[in-house]
């Protein structure tokens, strides 16, 4: 199986395991391209403006697995959301994988979290929503 592979070659394997879990065992191929994204990576910051080295907003911060391991942790934010944190978009804004939607297979599965109540479904899959995002230049292309 392609993720016993990934998880016995990663050194963050442990909240690599808890993703897993969190899907139920169901993995397909396009939760398997974000798991090794983030394995190869270790997250990633995408146009990010900057002045003098400190980011000053926008930009896309895809965050690491520890990371999404810490946020998942945080149940006070993220207890009524069927989701699992991948990374910050904008101001106040979670980029999200929905775990009804990975369970149910559908490849469409990322939304946004916006200001922490607001649902925004992307009808994206990761690699399609990454691709779109850097021909974009980092603009919100899915408004």
């Amino acid at each position: 199986m392609k993720l016993q592979k990934l998880l016995s070659h990663s050194l963050t394997a442990e909240p690599l395991k808890a993703i897993y879990e969190l899907s139920n065992h169901i993995i397909n191929y396009f939760f398997l391209v974000i798991i090794k994204f983030l394995t190869l990576h270790n997250g990633a910051r995408i146009f990010d403006s900057l002045l003098d080295g400190v980011n000053i907003g926008g930009g896309l911060h895809l965050i690491n697995l520890k990371e999404i391991d810490t946020e998942l942790k945080d149940e006070k934010f993220y207890k009524d959301v069927s989701g699992i944190p991948i990374g910050h978009l904008l101001e106040e804004c979670d980029l999200m994988i929905d775990k009804d939607k990975l369970k149910d297979k559908d490849p469409n599965y990322l939304y946004l979290l916006e200001d922490g109540l607001e649902y925004k479904p992307l009808d994206l899959n990761f690699e399609i929503f990454l691709d779109r995002y850097v021909l974009c230049h980092g603009q919100p292309f899915w408004e």
